[in-house]
């Protein structure tokens, strides 16, 4: 596939999609990712994951389960599922407190060609 613009596609893809290296600081996240997530590429790229994303509520559990499974993925260096989420990304002070945003099915962490 000569001519295809591998980069064009990953950022107009239709669902949420970030590229981490083996420190979790995020490479590339996809325009979904951005607006799902109510952030820019400038924010996020070179930054650790968890340091990128907004702070959740208190009774939130998301960053330690999606920490533990991306614990997992190094140390096994095996793919791994992330089941349904629930994260409350808080909106601008002029849109309300909080977006309320969950992934929509399990996700596989990194595919099986995948080399860390």
């Amino acid at each position: 596939m000569s001519g295809v613009d591998y980069q064009k596609l990953f950022e107009s893809a239709p669902v949420p999609a970030v590229l981490l290296d083996r420190d979790l600081s995020v490479v590339a996240a996809n325009d979904a990712y951005l607006r799902a997530t109510l952030t820019t590429r400038e924010t996020l790229v070179g930054r650790n994951l968890f340091a990128a994303l907004p702070p959740e509520p208190a009774q939130g559990q998301a960053q330690a389960v999606v920490r533990r499974l991306m614990e997992r993925v190094l140390a096994e260096r095996a793919p791994q599922r992330l089941e349904v989420l629930r994260y409350d990304v808080p909106r601008p002070a002029e849109e309300g407190e909080f977006k309320k945003t969950k992934t929509k099915k399990s996700k596989k962490v990194i595919s099986k060609t995948t080399h860390l």
